[in-house]
């Protein structure tokens, strides 16, 4: 693991930013919270399902996955962690991740104490809220992939996921817009259950009806409406990513 530590002057101020509607003395709270930015290579495992999270972490730039696996390494991606994401507020009783967290792309990942943070859920009620209100939103992405792999088609799957990574990214955005997008067809396969021939036939078929472009990097919708009306995607109240920081490298 090629990890490079420095000090972060800046990491509080992008967790109250993240963090909505708190009040001016809990956003000063936050700001002076304690924090260590790490810079973190591709493929680099952060956190590991079943063991001990003692951190939460705000990922600056670069995209993660969060996974549950089999013991014969078969796997389960459950969802994607963006530019301006928290990760580590779902432990178990034992304070101990339930997902494996591995990294996309390079990262600058932001740590802070989850004890401190706790803390200052206990002291302030209005940083708790809002933690709360961010979980909802985790809880909200988590149950439309649950939609996708229980009631779609693999047409749909495809649609689904991608209006959703690329509304994350762009809400509101015009037709023709283009969003980074570090996922290959075999990430794809292992997020909607399918074959990564089967994604491949779903991309090309998308491609062939004008809707969207894809490629290793980027996500061009063309016809998002169109695109909506196939899947029942539909806009979510809660932000995912509340403040975009940066993007993926």
């Amino acid at each position: 693991m090629n990890i490079r530590t420095v000090l972060s002057e800046n990491a509080g101020a992008r967790l109250a930013r993240a963090v909505p509607e708190v009040s001016p003395i809990e956003k000063s709270a936050l700001m002076n919270l304690p924090s260590i930015n790490r810079f973190v290579g591709r493929n680099t495992a952060i956190a590991h399902e079943a063991q001990p999270q003692d951190k939460l972490r705000l990922f600056i730039s670069g995209w993660a996955l969060k996974s549950v696996g089999l013991t014969d390494d078969r796997r389960q991606i459950v969802g994607f962690v963006l530019p301006g994401n928290l990760e580590g507020l779902h432990t178990d009783f034992r304070q101990a991740s339930v997902t494996n967290v591995v990294t996309l792309t390079r990262c600058e990942i932001a740590e802070f104490s989850l004890a401190d943070i706790l803390q200052l859920a206990q002291t302030y009620p209005g940083i708790g809220a809002a933690l709360r209100k961010y979980m909802v939103g985790e809880a909200t992405v988590l149950g439309d992939q649950v939609l996708r792999l229980g009631r779609m088609t693999a047409y749909e799957r495809v649609i689904h996921l991608l209006l959703e990574i690329f509304s994350r990214q762009a809400p509101c955005a015009p037709d023709g817009t283009t969003v980074s997008f570090p996922l290959t067809q075999s990430i794809l396969a292992d997020a909607l259950g399918l074959s990564v021939v089967h994604v491949n036939r779903q991309i090309m078929r998308l491609r062939q009806e004008r809707l969207l472009d894809l490629d290793r990097k980027s996500l061009c919708i063309y016809n998002f409406q169109r695109l909506q009306q196939i899947s029942g995607h539909r806009p979510r109240l809660v932000e995912t990513a509340p403040f975009y920081v940066g993007a993926a490298e």
